[in-house]
């Protein structure tokens, strides 16, 4: 897999991970389980490292992206200087 297809994976595996804890947050506020603190604690853990994993790999898209229209710009302008 090519490095824009595994940017796209982490993403989604950061939205994942937050769709999880969101989830397991949920059916603890309805279930009232005895170790509702843990499972909480561990749901907030999973939202905010799926948030940062996702927010970080969209963030080096977007540099590479950026770096990559930058190099093709530097191209296009020495192709009309050498003409």
């Amino acid at each position: 897999m090519n490095g824009k297809g595994m940017y796209a994976l982490r993403i989604v595996i950061g939205g994942y991970l937050v769709y999880l804890g969101l989830s397991l947050l949920i059916q603890m506020m309805n279930e009232k389980p005895e170790n509702m603190a843990l499972m909480s604690a561990m749901a907030v853990i999973f939202i905010i490292v799926g948030a940062v994993y996702a927010v970080l790999t969209l963030r080096k898209v977007l540099q590479v992206r950026k770096e990559e229209k930058e190099a093709e710009e530097k191209e296009i302008e020495n192709d009309h200087e050498e003409k």
